[in-house]
Order: structure tokens, then sequence, then C-alpha cells
């Protein structure tokens, strides 16, 4: 759910903006960790979300012991959401934009949109948990864009 209105939020500010969204201001983390009482930091929770995004594009190659629960919620919430069609597939379409969020938020960065994925086509993924997820190149060149932006700040990130 938290996917999809982080989407939708993106969606709605680059049609209004040209240069993408300015995230790093958001909150968000420090709002959720408080209101969920967890003892974590807002980079714990990132990187949560990243490992739970890349489960769901990978339709549990990746933590495959959470991915039933992924399925079984998103089932679950459909319902609720009034996007048509919403589905894992769905999910597992917006997932890369997700991580990429997430790195930027960790990274610091501005999330910037892809205009045009030909350029990253050729680029190749870094991070062992992004390698996974490299059969996104033929069957989604938007979605592999935005992994490889992902990947490169995650390596930054991590060193």
């Amino acid at each position: 759910m938290q996917s999809l209105s982080l989407c939708t939020i993106i969606a709605v500010n680059q049609k209004y903006c040209d240069n993408g969204v300015d995230i790093q201001a958001f909150d968000i983390c420090d709002t959720e960790i408080g209101y969920r009482e967890l003892d974590i930091t807002p980079a714990d929770a990132l990187m949560d979300s990243i490992q739970a995004a890349i489960c769901i594009c990978s339709r549990g190659k990746s933590n495959e012991d959470d991915f039933p629960c992924y399925l079984r919620g998103t089932r679950d919430i459909s319902q609720h959401i009034y996007v048509q069609g919403f589905s894992m597939e769905r999910a597992a379409l917006m997932a890369p934009q997700v991580i990429y969020l997430a790195s930027c938020l960790l990274a610091g960065s501005a999330y910037t949109r892809v205009n045009d994925p030909q350029p990253y086509q050729k680029e190749k993924l870094i991070q062992p948990d992004m390698l996974i997820m490299k059969s996104l190149r033929r069957g989604s060149s938007i979605g592999y864009a935005y992994l490889v932006k992902a990947d490169r700040l995650l390596t930054d990130y991590r060193k």
C-alpha cells in the first residue's frame, strides 16, 4: 500500500514538475517509525522497504519466505484501492521506482524521472541483491532504468 501511495505521489508531482521530485525534505521514515514505535533507524526502515520491493519485483526469488505474505496482502488490499486492476503484477512493475525512491532517501539525492530508458539498457547491476532482477532489462526497460539508478546510489551508500 505504501508503495502504491509513493508511486502515486511521484506520478502526480512529475506531471507538474519538469525536474522530477525533490524528496530530500520528506520525513517519511521518522514519521512511520514514530507511529509504529519501532526501535530502528530511518536507514533500517528504508533498507527494509528496499528488500520488500526487491522481493515483490523478483516475485519471491529474493526473501522467498516473505513473498506469500506480500502476495496475500496485495490480494487483501486490492479490494480497497481505487486503482483499476491493482495486483501483484502491478505492484511488481511499481517496485523499481520504490527501490529507487528509497535509495534516494538513503543517499540524500533528489528523485529524477527516467525520460529515456535506452541509455540504461547497457548498464549492468552491481549490488548482489539487485542482480536477481537483471531479467527486468528485457521485460520492462523503464523498470530496469530505475533499478540501475538505485543500484548506483546503493553502491555509493554502502561504501
